[in-house]
């Protein structure tokens, strides 16, 4: 008598992680940001780093790396300076893994960040997670960002969906972000003409593309980011105007998936739109009080009815919706 045997059903492949770090004046800060990949609970399949035209000895520091890191598999990239996100884009045109983890080269992430995102990620089903961080100053001291807390905030305008609430409250911090890579193709990657906002426009971009796209934000703080004392000041009305477009770029997208989801009354992008808008000179506001520089606070309340009215007329003329695929 011949007894067959049965066969185990063949398990998942587990799903490979890509990480992701764009590298700008960065050799000081950069071989902590390695060692903070390298000793991950869960170790990627690779780490691709693109060089963004270095002056401080960051390009060298790379080459003398090789192609392995602590025996993890590295790329390294070089491009002349032209910012994050087409560093970014280099690095995910060439990856290789399932899901995509990015990391600036002056963050860090702390040991369980890789595995509890995947963990969360496959639980789900999400096309991508993000989780809480640690804001660190140039004293080491440490300032929870609860990025979970404040994605479930509810108002009249989003009624409990966190995607509406994205459009006009940011809330994901990219060093905490792990995506399909299949997503980040769909979206065209990262805008490579612009230089501030890239992950909030790439995510729209995503929900562009895949509609159906999920995502959520876990409560537990798995990263470390580098506050830097002139990040919010410098180059601050340039950084707002690039934000503002982007508000204005997905505004009757983000209204349509609000108006499908929650409800809402007719021409309700305006208020999204207003929402977000609002928000921003809000943010730039405050760090013009902080930092005392009453000139430039004097020149976002008189620039802002003119900015407003300008931004709602592109709106109207639906200018600005075809976007470029950037990993093209």
């Amino acid at each position: 008598m011949i007894v067959s045997k049965k066969r185990r059903p063949a398990q998942p492949k587990p799903l490979s992680v890509s990480v992701v770090i764009p590298a700008y004046n960065c050799a000081a800060t950069l071989p902590g940001t390695l060692d903070s990949v390298a000793t991950q609970t869960r170790r990627p399949l690779e780490i691709l780093i693109c060089d963004d035209g270095s002056t401080d000895g960051t390009w060298e520091y790379l080459e003398s790396l090789g192609t392995n890191y602590r025996g993890i598999k590295l790329k390294v990239l070089h491009q002349t300076n032209a910012g994050a996100g087409a560093a970014r884009n280099h690095c995910i045109a060439a990856a290789k893994g399932d899901l995509i983890a990015f990391v600036d080269a002056d963050d860090q992430w702390l040991p369980k960040k890789l595995a509890r995102s995947v963990e969360v990620l496959e639980a789900g089903n999400y096309t991508f997670v993000a989780h809480d961080f640690y804001a660190v100053n140039a004293h080491n001291q440490k300032t929870l960002w609860p990025c979970a807390q404040n994605s479930q905030r509810r108002d009249w305008l989003n009624r409990g969906d966190m995607r509406t609430h994205y459009y006009y409250r940011g809330f994901v911090g990219i060093l905490t972000v792990v995506m399909r890579r299949e997503a980040l193709l769909a979206a065209g990657g990262f805008h490579g003409h612009e230089r501030y906002g890239l992950d909030w426009e790439c995510w729209h971009a995503l929900f562009a593309a895949m509609p159906n796209a999920t995502f959520t934000v876990f409560a537990e703080p798995l990263a470390l980011y580098a506050l830097s004392p002139t990040g919010l000041t410098s180059k601050a009305f340039a950084r707002l105007r690039e934000r503002e477009i982007h508000l204005a770029r997905y505004a009757r997208m983000a209204a349509a998936h609000a108006r499908a989801t929650v409800g809402g009354p007719a021409g309700y992008w305006p208020l999204l739109f207003t929402r977000g808008w609002l928000t921003l000179q809000y943010e730039a506001a405050s760090v013009f009080l902080k930092t005392h520089q009453p000139e430039n606070l004097a020149k976002l309340l008189l620039r802002a009815p003119f900015a407003w009215a300008m931004l709602m007329a592109r709106i109207f003329r639906n200018a600005d919706t075809q976007r470029p695929d950037f990993l093209s």
